[in-house]
């Protein structure tokens, strides 16, 4: 039976039961292996790589194959940077659930969906899962969002054109 090759993409989110329950439920069902890429905020990597490293050995533990990699700062970056379709099957999108994602409001999972063309899931994992970032890098990657919001508007208006009325 072929694997199902998984890019998962979570920073807060990465060691949390949510998504090891998910990934453990997908393994029990077909087999798979699993790629964390977690967003490596320029002053937060060291935090990064102990939290990713933790949710792999975590995996592995419980009998997934399992690696991780720490990406770039921006979460849509990173998967573009990482995504090959000859390499993975599909992306899973593990972000906070709606109303205390940041990566939810900048529509991050329809944006992997169409910079990379891979099948792409969402996990809303609770808040309370979540790890908490040391407060400057929580603004580091609002700003960075911000940023990306941005340049989708522009992207979106080059695109379509000014609006009429």
């Amino acid at each position: 039976m072929p694997r199902t090759r998984i890019l998962v993409l979570a920073n807060r989110t990465v060691e949390s039961d949510a998504l090891a329950e998910h990934l453990l439920a997908r393994a029990a069902r077909e087999q798979v292996e699993v790629t964390l890429l977690v967003p490596g905020p320029l002053s937060g990597r060291e935090d990064a790589r102990r939290r990713l490293d933790a949710a792999v050995e975590r995996l592995q533990a419980d009998g997934l194959t399992a690696e991780g990699l720490i990406g770039a700062e921006s979460p849509l970056v990173a998967v573009q940077e990482e995504y090959d379709n000859r390499v993975y099957d599909e992306v899973l999108v593990a972000t906070l659930e709606r109303g205390h994602s940041s990566w939810l409001a900048a529509g991050l999972p329809a944006r992997v969906q169409q910079a990379t063309g891979a099948v792409v899931h969402h996990l809303a994992v609770p808040r309370a899962q979540a790890a908490v970032l040391p407060e400057h890098i929580e603004r580091e990657q609002a700003s960075l969002l911000e940023g990306l919001l941005d340049e989708l508007h522009v992207d979106t208006n080059r695109e379509a054109g000014p609006l009429r009325g």
